[in-house]
């Protein structure tokens, strides 16, 4: 069902690792700040869910790049760059882990790896549809799809052992019910440990996407074009 020949290429096999290692950086997001505010700060459910706000509003503002910008901005660019963006952002994160950072700091840090994110997920599909003949297009889509589901279910599954690999394992339960910071402040200071751990880590993720996409510059696998 599948021709080796296309998931042989440089750019393909490129393009397809910088898929993955940002869904592994970017799809647990979401999760991981939700439980920053709840576990963290003491915020409900609702107030968790209005804080994480950024990271869709940044995708749906940098998701429509690449038909405005046209022809000035290559797939490839925006690949990369969404990728620069989505470290960039995670790094922000990473260095205001804490439970006094203003939000606007940390509102900064969701809406750049949103955008970063929305750019890199247009950017790389236009880039990978547009080097592949018709015919081909279906069965690596999917492919490439499975590919970005496999680095979501593990965003979520490595993110929350390291999370919760800082706290003790009696108050993990808290840190899944978001009511840590209410049962036990102290416990607060190495959960914040944990929160910066686990967002090196998809700091680090998120730089080989990058390292990645920009490995995917040269394609190998081009559309015949008839001669004028």
């Amino acid at each position: 069902m599948l021709n080796l020949t296309l998931f042989g290429g440089r750019m393909l096999l490129c393009a397809n690792l910088a898929s993955f290692a940002n869904a592994l950086a970017r799809s647990s997001l979401i999760l991981l700040a939700g439980l920053y505010f709840q576990a963290a700060r003491g915020a409900d459910a609702l107030a968790a869910g209005l804080g994480v706000l950024p990271v869709p509003v940044g995708m749906t503002v940098a998701s429509p790049l690449p038909g405005a910008l046209g022809r000035r901005v290559s797939p490839y660019a925006l690949s990369v760059g969404g990728c620069v963006l989505t470290a960039s952002g995670l790094l922000v994160l990473t260095l205001s882990a804490g439970p006094a950072t203003p939000y606007w700091v940390i509102g900064i840090g969701l809406f750049v790896c949103g955008c970063g994110s929305g750019a890199f997920l247009t950017g790389n599909t236009t880039q990978v549809m547009s080097a592949l003949p018709e015919e081909s297009r279906g069965v690596v889509n999917g492919f490439r799809l499975m590919v970005m589901n496999v680095g979501v279910v593990l965003s979520v599954a490595t993110t929350l052992s390291i999370l919760t690999a800082s706290v003790a394992p009696a108050l993990r339960d808290q840190v899944y019910a978001g009511t840590l910071s209410q049962v036990s402040p102290v416990a607060l200071r190495p959960l914040m440990a944990g929160f910066r751990s686990t967002y090196l880590v998809l700091f680090c993720v998120a730089l080989l996407g990058v390292f990645f996409a920009a490995m995917a510059s040269t394609p190998d696998i081009r559309r015949s074009s008839p001669k004028a």
